[in-house]
């Protein structure tokens, strides 16, 4: 009677399937074998898939066919063990569900017939031996990659923004999108716009990637230069300096880092509430109830929409959003510090700064210093290790250490050098600023108008007849909003006991003065019942819509 035979292939990458143990030799050999011996051969499967378990799309099919009997095979064939599995369970479990549909198996190396107990032994053996030989390659090439990272180069998938030269086996700026990952750093360390903004802004430029890889990518210190070698095994957690090109300054990683854990306030905002004709929104207070006013369009009998600002809480407050855009324009030209406060705000930190630049160079000389001592130590660590005077261990754990020590050390040297130019940079344009806010207010974008509202006013703010108020500014800005007499008087220390802590109502250089503010209580969002109103009266001249005693 004629055997019925499958005969199953398999290699597991491209370079097997080109140059070695290939495809088409398995084949012949077992077409050459199944001829010589009389056995038919009833279907060939084949797969170009990894061995260590069995979902393999060919051998699925195989099993599929088998379970529904649409093949019926007195033989499953192929060349050798580890063509079969290299896993040595697996390999057993199979072989059991091959038996229970009556397949026998069989390689044409180092097959082994189970004709006795004892021939369990070198069958296991077989099944077990190209299990060892797959571990061990699996552990000789992560140690090389970890090897590899240590001495800095990324032998992994390239983040966004680099791409993958397998020529040079190195990791390159990809021209195209990079660009987009900067600029994504730059807007979100500006503190201006949450992270999903920022995500949604840059996917319209080009820049695709989902919630979780834009979040993971503004972690990654890949982009500043350095990338971290998890723990393995006995080996520690590693910083390891990269030796491919960073797309952002240590500094900017670090502001992000910031935003993104707490550690500096950010602009809480939510892309669906900005309207550019609701500027104000989120930052107004309701005059009756105290409550926060939100925005919202009203359609007018021709067609026309019109925007206002309104209470959610029953009031009646409600007023028309350009109007209030404008008069708040106006306000801020109120507020603006005179030219000859600015020039001498100018000056004081320019003196202030230029006491410090003696302290700063010896802070760099310091650290250079500490590097060179840092670099000279991680020399003499790998001449160690080459002569054999310390394990492998004790390298691998000083190595990191150093490498994390040499990577702060970098880092704080970095800033400490752009910091002067970026003091005068930001010094010029502060006070620029000042002297310009209703027009630089008037001509920026409404993420820009918004930061600039929250800067000086961290209070709500309160819309009555045209006009401002608030029950809390910044108080650099009340400062500088003093009569330019006083501040002639102040400049030395720009502070009296007078100012030294803002009042919840502010004086007369923003709003007039409240005829009742000695008496005022302490604030309060909610109305006093009737029943305590008695030798009250409401407080209607200044913000702080408390009740005060007749």
């Amino acid at each position: 009677m004629t055997n019925k035979a499958i005969i199953y292939t398999r290699v597991s990458t491209d370079d097997q399937k080109e140059n070695g143990f290939s495809l088409q030799d398995q084949e012949a050999r077992l077409r050459k074998y199944c001829q010589q011996n009389g056995i038919e051969i009833i279907r060939h499967y084949q797969d170009d898939h990894s061995a260590k378990n069995f979902n393999r799309p060919a051998f699925q099919q195989f099993l599929s066919e088998l379970k529904a009997k649409a093949i019926k095979p007195d033989l499953f064939l192929c060349v050798r063990p580890d063509r079969f599995s290299r896993n040595m369970m697996e390999s057993w479990n199979m072989l059991q569900t091959l038996t229970s549909y009556g397949v026998k198996f069989q390689t044409l190396e180092n097959h082994t017939d189970l004709n006795s107990p004892e021939a369990l032994i070198p069958f296991m053996l077989n099944m077990l031996l190209p299990q060892v030989d797959n571990e061990r390659r699996s552990l000789n090439t992560k140690s090389g990659m970890r090897q590899a990272a240590r001495e800095g180069r990324w032998v992994w998938r390239a983040p966004i923004g680099y791409k993958n030269d397998s020529a040079n086996k190195a990791i390159v700026i990809n021209e195209a999108v990079a660009p987009l990952v900067v600029e994504a750093f730059e807007l979100y360390g500006m503190g201006m716009y949450a992270a999903e903004e920022v995500r949604l802004m840059m996917r319209k430029k080009g820049l695709a990637c989902g919630k979780t890889n834009f979040l993971a990518m503004l972690e990654n210190p890949f982009y500043a230069g350095h990338f971290k070698l998890e723990a393995w095994k006995d080996q520690p957690e590693e910083i390891i300096q990269g030796i491919h090109e960073p797309l952002i300054s240590g500094e900017l990683y670090q502001r992000v880092q910031d935003i993104l854990h707490g550690k500096k306030r950010k602009q809480i905002s939510v892309s669906a509430t900005r309207r550019e004709e609701l500027e104000l929104r989120g930052f107004l207070q309701c005059k009756c109830c105290g409550s926060k006013l939100t925005g919202s369009a009203s359609r007018s009998r021709n067609g026309d929409r019109h925007y206002y600002y309104h209470c959610q809480h029953g009031c009646k407050e409600r007023f028309r959003a350009d109007t209030a855009n404008r008069d708040f324009v106006k306000f801020l030209n109120g507020i603006t510090p005179p030219t000859e406060l600015i020039e001498l705000y100018h000056l004081i930190l320019q003196d202030k700064f230029g006491t410090d630049l003696g302290k700063k160079e010896v802070e760099i000389n310091k650290l250079e210093r500490q590097i060179e001592q840092i670099k000279q130590r991680l020399s003499t660590l790998t001449d160690k290790y080459v002569d054999d005077l310390i394990d492998g261990d004790t390298y691998v754990q000083k190595r990191g250490a150093y490498n994390a020590e040499l990577s702060l050390l970098t880092d704080s040297l970095r800033m400490l050098e752009i910091q002067e130019d970026s003091f005068t940079e930001y010094l010029s344009y502060g006070c620029t600023l000042l002297g310009n806010l209703p027009k630089y207010y008037a001509q920026s974008s409404l993420a820009v108008q918004q930061k600039i509202v929250g800067s000086i006013f961290p209070g709500k703010l309160i819309y009555e007849d045209g006009n401002y108020r608030t029950t809390e500014t910044n108080y650099f800005i009340e400062l500088m909003c003093s009569s330019s007499e006083q501040s002639v008087d102040k400049k030395e220390g720009l502070a009296t006991d007078s100012c030294s802590q803002p009042a919840l109502v502010p004086g007369a250089g923003l709003e007039p003065a409240c005829p009742y503010r000695q008496w005022c209580l302490r604030p309060s969002r909610l109305p006093i019942p009737p029943s305590r109103r008695q030798n009250r009266l409401r407080c209607q001249r200044c913000v702080c819509q408390t009740w005060v005693q007749k």
